[in-house]
């Protein structure tokens, strides 16, 4: 069985870029999230951001020492298929595990294992062992997949896994204490970390000149306090 090799990862040597690898964009609580593939620039591109609405995020604890990597949609067809929608889209984890933990409000954790997974609609369908007409799949409906954290393969010194951002507190770069990450959302060109200011949420692009600093052995994310980014409210 081949381990995770789309794993959020950040590559950071500090002032470098930064690289997110992993089955999974995190939604608004990132305590066991990860994302896709992307990259800290040197500089916000003129390209405009796509917003993403928070409350289309989906909120669901992991299980203590596993990552999410999606979330089963629906069901398909008559023979126990689930449609998943995976937090990194182009992420290939669910193609090389043999067995995820599902579990939802409504359904109880459970280990699943699978059968096989297809390609369907720019996307994928997967067939579990354990489900194996349309009345099982339609039970597992919303069930969050997670996988164990110690199937990651092992990082350098100057890698991170996404996961590992979860609340991390965020500092000026004069060393003030101003908030902490509370989710983050890919995009094409950059990640934005939320970060909680103030009773309200600030986005801010993971760029070079406004990141400088992402450490996660002395838990600290150093921002630039720009103009117009963290500017109190009237």
């Amino acid at each position: 069985m081949h381990v995770i090799h789309t794993s959020c990862v950040w590559h950071t040597p500090v002032l470098r870029h930064v690289t997110f690898i992993h089955p999974v964009l995190p939604p608004p609580d990132i305590s066991c999230r990860c994302v896709l593939v992307v990259r800290r620039s040197k500089s916000l591109p003129k390209m405009q951001e796509k917003k993403q609405n928070p409350a289309k995020q989906r909120k669901q604890t992991a299980p203590e020492g596993m990552c999410s990597l999606g979330y089963i949609t629906q069901a398909h067809g008559l023979r126990g298929e689930v449609r998943i929608h995976l937090h990194n889209p182009n992420g290939e984890t669910i193609l090389d595990i043999e067995t995820v933990t599902v579990q939802s409000p409504q359904h109880p954790r459970q280990t699943l294992h699978i059968q096989y997974v297809r390609d369907h609609n720019k996307g994928y369908l997967v067939k579990f062992k354990e489900a194996n007409n349309r009345n099982d799949a339609e039970a597992l409906k919303r069930c969050e997949l997670f996988v164990p954290t110690s199937d990651f393969p092992e990082l350098d010194e100057d890698e991170f896994y996404f996961y590992q951002l979860a609340e991390l507190p965020v500092f000026s770069t004069t060393g003030e204490e101003i908030g902490h990450v509370k989710r983050v959302l890919p995009g094409p060109s950059y990640p934005i970390l939320v970060v909680a200011y103030k009773k309200r949420e600030v986005f801010v692009p993971v760029v070079e000149s406004i990141v400088p600093t992402i450490d996660v052995e002395q838990k600290r994310i150093e921002v630039e306090m720009l103009p117009g980014l963290f500017d109190d409210e009237e």
